[in-house]
This record gives structure tokens, sequence and C-alpha cells, in this order.
């Protein structure tokens, strides 16, 4: 497979990772796509989603940019219809979810609950294909990485603090963690389970 068949394959992801670099020096658009909880009407409802893509620093960039990059690439090359779903899914209610139990956060920004979320829809993959497959060793390694979603998700929300990043430029929001993780590993047997249905349907 050449270069560019390949880089096809996980053009979207490229596209959004080149979003989040561009806006992080444009100072200009940041305004308008950010997500501030008291300034949200109808007309800029837009930034439930666009404030995604925006970033409190440079080392926050980093972290959530190498993740979505690295696990977004993973995703949309396995299957475009869950990656798209997930990440669509994770970037409306995270920030509603956010919104409405934190409301003392007052803005957000950020790729973290995306990044969960999609490790989230890996993880489950990994899973729905052990079990189809009867992959024992399969079944155990998504276990294992469930466990550890799981773990870290708790220790964020117990501590209050982000485990991987260590940024005082704003308030960690362990609850976008856990909202995009509860999106991503829902969306892969979600997807099975239609599949399925399909099946069922064609068969009749």
């Amino acid at each position: 497979m050449t270069a560019i068949p390949a880089m096809r394959r996980i053009s979207l992801t490229l596209f959004l990772t080149g979003c989040a670099l561009g806006l992080h020096f444009a100072d200009g658009l940041q305004p308008r796509l950010a997500l501030q909880f008291h300034e949200l009407s109808v007309n800029n409802v837009h930034r439930v989603v666009t404030c995604h893509w925006l970033h409190w620093s440079a080392d926050h960039l980093i972290w959530d940019l190498v993740v979505f990059t690295v696990l977004g690439a993973m995703c949309e090359w396995r299957s475009f219809r869950s990656y798209l779903w997930t990440v669509l899914l994770s970037a409306i209610v995270i920030p509603l979810c956010v919104m409405h139990w934190l409301p003392q956060v007052g803005s957000y920004r950020g790729l973290s609950g995306v990044d969960t979320a999609l490790f989230g829809l890996l993880i489950s993959g990994l899973l729905v294909r052990s079990i189809k497959e009867r992959d024992w060793s399969g079944m155990l390694l998504s276990g294992l990485f469930l466990i550890g979603l799981s773990g870290k998700i708790t220790m964020e929300m117990i501590s209050h603090t982000n485990i991987f990043v260590n940024d005082t430029s704003f308030v960690p929001v362990p609850l976008a963690h856990l909202v995009g993780g509860i999106i991503g590993v829902a969306t892969g047997p979600g997807e099975w389970l239609v599949s399925i249905l399909r099946g069922q349907e064609r068969g009749k």
C-alpha cells in the first residue's frame, strides 16, 4: 500500500489535527470558537463542538493532539463509521454534560474527552472482535485495558486532576473523560449489534 492511499484512510484525523494546530495560533478565531458557558446562544451554538480543537497552552495542545492523532488514525483506519459517530457524539455530549453538572467551570477547551472516547472505541472494538473470533488472549487484553481506563478515570474523579497533563493554566475536568469513555466503549458494541440486526433483516 502506497503512502497516499494510506493517508486517505486517515484523512479526517489528519484534517482535524491540522485544525487544532492552526487554531492554536489563530488568536482572532479563538474567541469565536471557544465555549464560554454564559455566552452560549443559538447564534453561537457551534462552540459546543469547536471548543474541543482549542487549548489553553502549548503543553495542553501537545498532549491532547498526539493522543488524538494516534488513536484517531487507528480508529478511522479500522472503521470510519464508528470513528465518525464517536467523534461527533463525544464532541456534542461532553460539553453539554460539563455545562449541566459543572456550571462553575464556566468554559471548556481541549480534546482529552474525545481522546478518551477514541480509546474506549478502540478497546470495545478489540473486545467485540475477540468475542466473535473466540480469541481469549484478545478478551483478556481488552479487559485489562478497560480496567486501566476505569481506574484512570476514577483516580481523576477522586483527585480532581489530570493524570498525564500537569498544567496549572486550566482547571482539570475529569467528567469529560468519564463521559467520553462511556460514549467510546458503547459505540463499538453498538455497531456490532446494528450489523447483526441488519443481517437478520436481510435473512427474512
